[in-house]
């Protein structure tokens, strides 16, 4: 994790400074020379990069991480202020996918030889292919240009998250959805399934109690792969269609910008997350099959 962590600092910080002198967009045209260079001195960039480089590291050991040129505060105030309508978007993305696509690849696959399943693979398959950010225009045209019945921007009320929340998983559940019916098709297929009904187990208690744990085995890594991508790169889109004061939209921006400290410290807490959550799926991963318990004890 710690390596990690190293090589995204190291990769971020000199990636971008080849995008030019933050100065140039900070100060504008008409600036004249000893203004401009006292602007360079306060910000730090007097020295050579390498110099930069190191007094950066030296400074995140102290838990400083700089101060955002355009907003001229520290760059950890700036990011916790848009922390948390990001982690509402992704936990309604997460908790619409779990809801949706996990019952749904279930049923697909107990029911794969009706009309119904079929269509629900068909709707599965049409939103893999759709990108979000097509979705999320789409739904913008149709729901706040043209019907007028919910908001085009903003996270104030319940109705700002209808939107961007679908449009960012509705990929993640379409694609969750085949994984699942994959595997509750492979599960269906043991012969322990044939036992515990000759047993005098119910279909229900078959499929919850055997087929749907045993599903989420496969299930639960795939779903982890989901989540990085959600965390790392999948909110950055929706958030600036639709003018949601996140992370992802403070990136974009940061960007534009040559914002240096705060698109470094945007994607080292990024890169955090997606290492932690990584670990997390792990130890979940671990938890719920046995054979990786038991693996771990023979190691």
């Amino acid at each position: 994790m710690a390596i990690t962590l190293f090589v995204v600092v190291t990769v971020v910080f000199f990636a971008t400074r080849l995008s030019g002198n933050a100065i140039d967009f900070i100060a504008g045209e008409g600036l004249d020379a000893q203004s401009r260079s006292e602007l360079i001195a306060y910000y730090g960039l007097r020295e050579d990069v390498l110099t930069q480089y190191w007094r950066y590291l030296r400074g995140m050991t102290e838990g400083e991480f700089g101060l955002s040129f355009t907003e001229r505060r520290p760059v950890t105030q700036v990011f916790w202020e848009r922390v948390g309508p990001t982690l509402q978007l992704i936990g309604g993305a997460i908790l619409m996918t779990l809801v949706v696509a996990i019952p749904a690849g279930v049923f697909a696959a107990v029911r794969r030889r009706s009309t119904s399943a079929q269509s629900v693979m068909t709707l599965a398959f049409l939103g893999y292919a759709t990108p979000n950010f097509v979705l999320a225009t789409l739904m913008l045209l149709v729901f706040s240009y043209w019907l007028q019945i919910l908001p085009s921007a903003g996270n104030s009320t319940w109705a700002h998250y209808l939107m961007p929340v679908t449009a960012l998983s509705l990929t993640y559940i379409a694609a969750l959805i085949r994984y699942t019916r994959n595997a509750t098709l492979d599960v269906l297929g043991q012969d322990y399934l044939r036992t515990a009904r000759a047993k005098g187990m119910s279909e229900r208690e078959v499929i919850v109690r055997h087929v749907l744990r045993n599903t989420l085995i496969t299930v639960l890594s795939v779903f982890g792969l989901m989540v990085t991508a959600l965390v790392s790169s999948g909110a950055v889109v929706i958030e600036s269609i639709f003018s949601w004061r996140g992370i992802g939209d403070l990136l974009v921006r940061a960007a534009i910008r040559r914002d240096y400290p705060v698109l470094q410290f945007g994607v080292l807490a990024v890169a955090a997350a997606v290492v932690v959550i990584n670990t997390l799926i792990d130890i979940a991963y671990a938890l719920v099959d046995p054979r990786v318990r038991l693996g771990a004890r023979v190691s």
